[in-house]
């Protein structure tokens, strides 16, 4: 009777939690879809092939104010609710989760003396407590579980909306198929004893207590996160208790891979939520993605999402996602798993939903251990905190305590970067092999603290006076009369170099800083082609509103020449003539911009093209700069050819703002045939490493083949 109670009574307690859907028609999904994240209703569901819309609604006032927009929203009836009350009555007392959902209370029971029997591969960790003082628990499970081990980490969550339960279910029997056969079933031994596995089957237990998509406080979780673009409260509510706790966990562990349970539909939905910009690890993600669904034939053969996967923005764009967040702010990915259409299943249902995931539930944790593995230490073998990055992608991860990291990858070749304070960095190249992984331990070794002086000439060997010069993070320093330049105590290491002078292509090469090769020799180039608007947009084909205005004493190209862009605006402004990049390596654009655009919503895009018809990004912006950045897109892809860009402002149905600002245009680039003279690897430096590349070509080595093959053997 008391249990009733309780639960009767925290029924009431959260009546403003409670959540009912309601079923729009929208002839326009991608602008009501807008229209209601801005008014901070939580989109549920998005089905395009019906053009419906299914938000959740807490109350009469918020059903009140969704009308208030001018939709006709059409009420449906809570069946998981509905359900949920009815299987509290029937199960209270049942203690079989192979036919009965548990009860908060036996879930706790559960954890507990799961943890207890098998204290040898067990943890149980309490991360944090809900609203309403509920326990939010992890479950560890490894086979030395009282260390910090030299292996991936993987992340199970599941009901960050309470009334999405099947996931619920499938973590907890996941812990008992993890416990009960490690050591007898070969896959399970394996992937115990090479995986830190942490699970948590109930992100929300105050909404699965009172059958609620919400927690306590009416806060949908699964819209609570900080942003990739900085927002930190995108829903206008403050972080719950259940959102902090879950960061500061992420956080503090280096979590490879991870996924959320949720239910209301049948697929894997990867990054990014936000934007339609694809995520850095666009092809990675995918596969992830498939590693679940390809095992689960209902998800597999949807008939809405080919293969069963959908990047989230494409299906619906949401903010302040959990999956945004990990894959932003940690070092590892998450993907939301849509386990099922119906939220809250029957009981008697979930074998079926057991034996419909259990493969790729397996196989996702094995999809994980791909990549790259390894230490990074200093000399003696101490562990120090590192940072790597990756050429060409710019998610970056950090290594644990034990100085551990696990970069997913494909197969396939990379170069890598081990960073961190007070160490010379290492690059690293590797191949990812077919079966999967590789190991690349890291040996840093202690910076110094060094004195630059370089000096600044041009392709003719003249000296170049008054040159900006940027390296890395210092603040830019002038080259004198006779384009020199000093610094002094810089620690040794890798800086990005900027150079920009009158007249010539902006500079930007990464300079390796030693105590060896402190004296570097900067080589300025002609770009390609440049445009800083003095003279107007004669070389530019504009569409409306797309013009020129002044900014302090410069001309500046703008999409919003006469105040705020407006709605629904798809303008660009177009190189007029094609530019040449024949006989050019390594081209890239370059150009200064700040902006003001809607964040998430409204967008200037960078795009290339070969024939005018057919455009690629390369890289797009939303939010707001408000001060002057300089921007480098590679145009690799294009070399050899006939390239044209255009600016394209993408605005949407409401809310404009002051748009992008626009300046110095350049296209540069390497010509194939350019002679830098004691510039021996192309990198338009001569420094001691040239010298270095010269002595190993006369002992016979190939210190460079990339640039160029022995010349004295046959090619």
């Amino acid at each position: 009777m008391k249990r009733i109670l309780l639960f009767i009574l925290l029924t009431g307690i959260a009546l403003s939690a409670t959540a009912d859907p309601v079923k729009i028609t929208s002839w326009d999904i991608d602008r009501d879809v807008n229209l209601l994240n801005k008014a901070h209703f939580s989109v549920d569901n998005v089905n395009r092939e019906t053009n419906t819309i299914i938000v959740y609604v807490r109350d009469e006032d918020e059903f009140g104010r969704l009308l208030a927009l001018g939709y006709a929203a059409q009420r449906l009836p809570n069946l998981a609710k509905e359900y949920a009350r009815e299987l509290w009555e029937m199960t209270r007392d049942s203690d079989n989760p192979k036919e009965r959902y548990f009860s908060y209370d036996q879930y706790i029971q559960f954890m507990q003396q799961t943890a207890q029997q098998y204290q040898n591969i067990c943890s149980l960790v309490q991360f944090g407590t809900s609203v309403q003082g509920r326990s939010l628990l992890m479950m560890k499970i490894s086979d030395n579980v009282n260390m910090s081990e030299a292996e991936p980490q993987f992340q199970w969550v599941s009901s960050i909306h309470g009334d999405e339960v099947v996931g619920y279910d499938l973590l907890i029997r996941l812990i008992q198929l993890l416990t009960a056969h490690y050591g007898t079933d070969p896959r399970i031994t394996n992937l115990v004893n090479n995986t830190e596995i942490w699970i948590n089957p109930m992100m929300n237990p105050d909404g699965y207590v009172n059958a609620s998509r919400y927690n306590a406080t009416g806060v949908d979780l699964n819209r609570n996160f900080p942003m990739p673009t900085g927002t930190q409260h995108p829903d206008g509510n403050p972080w719950a208790p259940e959102t902090v706790a879950m960061m500061n966990f992420s956080q503090d562990r280096r979590i490879s891979l991870s996924i959320n349970y949720h239910g209301g539909a049948l697929v894997m939905n990867y990054p990014w939520d936000y934007t339609y910009v694809l995520a850095p690890d666009d092809a990675l993600l995918q596969q992830a993605a498939l590693a679940y669904s390809v095992h689960n034939p209902a998800m597999y053969n949807s008939s809405t999402f080919p293969q069963g996967i959908t990047n989230g923005a494409a299906w619906y764009v949401i903010t302040g996602s959990m999956q945004d967040w990990l894959y932003h702010y940690t070092s590892g990915i998450d993907i939301t798993c849509e386990v099922g259409d119906i939220k809250w299943p029957a009981a008697s249902q979930l074998d079926s939903y057991w034996a419909a995931n259990q493969e790729s539930i397996l196989s996702y944790m094995e999809f994980m251990h791909r990549g790259v593995r390894g230490l990074v230490t200093d000399p003696i073998g101490n562990p120090i905190p590192a940072v790597i990055t990756m050429t060409g992608n710019s998610k970056a991860i950090r290594n644990s305590g034990i100085g551990y990291f696990h970069r997913m990858l494909l197969p396939g070749n990379y170069t890598l970067t081990a960073s961190a304070d007070g160490y010379i960095p290492q690059s690293f190249a590797l191949t990812v092999p077919a079966s999967g992984s590789v190991t690349q331990n890291v040996i840093l070794q202690p910076a110094q603290m060094v004195s630059l002086n370089g000096i600044v000439r041009n392709q003719q060997g003249l000296t170049i006076a008054n040159a900006q010069v940027t390296i890395g993070d210092n603040p830019p320093v002038q080259t004198s009369a006779t384009g020199t330049l000093a610094l002094s105590s810089i620690a040794e290491g890798d800086y990005d170099v900027t150079i920009r002078a009158t007249g010539y292509a902006v500079y930007k090469q990464n300079l390796k800083l030693r105590q060896a090769h402190n004296n570097p020799v900067f080589v300025l180039s002609q770009p390609i082609f440049a445009d800083d608007f003095e003279s107007g947009l004669s070389g530019w084909t504009v569409q409306t509103p797309w013009a020129i205005v002044t900014e302090s004493t410069n001309l500046v190209l703008t999409d919003s020449p006469a105040g705020n862009y407006g709605s629904n605006v798809n303008r660009s402004a177009t190189l007029a003539s094609p530019v040449s990049l024949a006989n050019i390596s390594n081209p890239y654009l370059n150009f200064d911009i700040r902006y003001d655009l809607e964040e998430s919503y409204d967008f200037l895009h960078v795009e290339a093209s070969v024939n005018g018809t057919n455009w690629t990004n390369l890289t797009s912006f939303s939010g707001t700069q408000s001060t002057w950045i300089n921007v480098t897109l590679p145009l690799n892809a294009y070399a050899g050819q006939n390239v044209l860009i255009r600016f394209r402002l993408r605005s949407d149905w409401s809310i404009s703002a002051d748009g992008a600002y626009i300046d110095n245009v350049q296209i540069n680039g390497t010509p194939v045939n350019a002679v830098i003279y004691g510039d021996i690897d192309a990198n338009w430096q001569v420094t001691g490493y040239d010298a270095k590349y010269i002595l190993d070509y006369v002992v016979g080595l190939d210190p460079v083949p990339q640039i160029d093959s022995i010349p004295w053997l046959p090619s």
